[in-house]
C-alpha cells in the first residue's frame, strides 16, 4: 500500500503535477528558499517542546494510508490542539491546501495517538500569533479523496494537467521539469 504524506496532500492541491514529478519520475529539484525556511521552523520549534507540547511528531497510519510530521501537538488529558507552524506573516486568509494538510494531521493524531483534536490552527512564529481554523467533515473527506487521487497518479504513472493558476508556476521548484507542457 502506498502511504501518502500530509505534505504530498498540500503539494497535490497546489498543483497535482508535483506528485507526478516527485514520485513517478523521482525528480529532485534543488533546495529552495522555502525549503530552507521549513528547516528553520523545525529548529525553532524545539525551543517550545515540553511534557504537554510535542513538536515535529512523526505519525503514520496504515489504516488511513497517511503519514506526516505534525509541527505542534499540545496535549491536555485525552484532548489535543494541533498547530502548523509558519515563519511567514499571516495574510488575508489560510489557503485551502494548508487547511487540508492540517486536517491530515488532525486525522493522524486522532487515529494514531487516540486523542480528540479540539482545536487546529496555524502558528506564525515570528508574530507569536495563532490563527484558529475550524475544520469539519468536509476537510477530512477531502483528505481521503486526495489520498486516492495521489495513489492513482503514482500507480498508473499518469501526468495530470497543470494547475489552472499559472501564477503558482513562478514559485514552483518543479517548473524546470514541467514548463506546463
Amino acid at each position: 500500500m502506498i502511504i501518502v504524506t500530509a505534505e504530498s496532500l498540500r503539494q497535490y492541491l497546489y498543483c497535482p503535477r508535483i506528485i507526478y514529478f516527485r514520485y513517478v519520475l523521482g525528480a529532485k529539484p534543488p533546495e529552495t528558499l522555502k525549503m530552507q525556511i521549513g528547516k528553520e521552523i523545525h529548529e525553532k520549534l524545539k525551543q517550545i517542546a515540553d511534557k504537554n507540547t510535542l513538536v515535529n511528531v512523526f505519525l503514520v497510519s496504515e489504516e488511513l494510508g497517511l503519514s506526516g510530521i505534525a509541527d505542534i501537538i499540545k496535549i491536555n488529558g485525552n484532548e489535543a490542539t494541533v498547530l502548523e507552524a509558519k515563519l511567514s506573516k499571516f495574510g488575508k486568509k489560510i489557503d485551502e491546501h494548508h487547511k487540508i494538510q492540517l486536517a491530515a494531521y488532525k486525522l493522524l493524531v486522532e487515529n494514531v495517538l487516540k486523542l480528540k483534536v479540539k482545536r487546529t490552527g496555524v502558528y506564525y512564529i515570528d508574530e507569536d500569533q495563532v490563527i484558529w481554523i475550524r475544520l469539519d467533515k468536509r476537510h477530512e473527506q477531502k483528505v481521503l479523496e486526495t489520498i486516492k487521487h495521489i495513489r492513482e497518479i503514482i500507480q498508473h504513472e499518469t501526468i495530470p494537467n497543470p494547475t489552472p493558476n499559472i501564477a503558482k508556476c513562478d514559485d514552483c521548484e518543479y517548473y524546470i521539469y514541467c514548463q506546463r507542457i
